[in-house]
């Protein structure tokens, strides 16, 4: 729905594989939008690292549920380091993961999700920024290294709390008065 409110150049491209691509490309198909949807099934890790790169951003609108809430969202991360920002929904981690690397639209919302789109259009600065800020995004927070200093910087804040907590006088024996 947000595709067809979008520009004609918008195109919508879908890498993967499940139930619900029969439903999608019908969608497609009854929306006038055949021509501009394309379905790519999955393939090994270098084909999914072409395919992100290939695109201007990646959108990931995962709707919370009874069984869904978005955890974590491993492909904003793979998208942010290919140096593809994101555009993802308000479900669970997901702008928490995206950070400055990309846009946040209301779950199930077409209207906001073609307002984004037709923003990123506009503003190809914008796009460019957020691509590099995603790619600065995963190497602080989401590499080996990164993971390492944030683990570190948070178990130095902790020693400092448990040490102003902790009193030095109540850590030595009080000494025996003389008479």
């Amino acid at each position: 729905e947000a595709l067809a409110a979008c520009p004609r150049q918008v195109t919508l491209s879908i890498m993967g594989e499940g139930p619900h691509e029969a439903a999608l490309r019908a969608k497609a198909e009854s929306l006038g939008l055949g021509g501009r949807v394309t379905f790519q099934g999955w393939g090994n890790a270098k084909a999914v690292a072409d395919f992100i790169r290939a695109r201007d951003v990646l959108v990931l609108l995962t709707r919370t549920s009874r069984q869904v809430r978005e955890q974590f969202g491993r492909v904003i991360i793979e998208s942010q380091a290919c140096g593809v920002p994101v555009i993802g929904s308000e479900c669970g981690a997901i702008p928490h993961v995206i950070g400055a690397g990309g846009w946040v639209v209301p779950e199930s919302d077409p209207a906001a999700l073609a307002a984004c789109v037709k923003a990123v259009l506009a503003d190809p600065g914008d796009r460019q920024r957020r691509a590099e800020q995603g790619m600065a995004n995963v190497a602080s927070r989401y590499t080996y290294q990164g993971l390492a200093d944030q683990l570190a910087e948070c178990w130095l804040a902790t020693a400092g709390r448990l040490r102003t907590r902790t009193k030095p006088e109540s850590r030595t024996k009080p000494q025996p008065q003389s008479p």
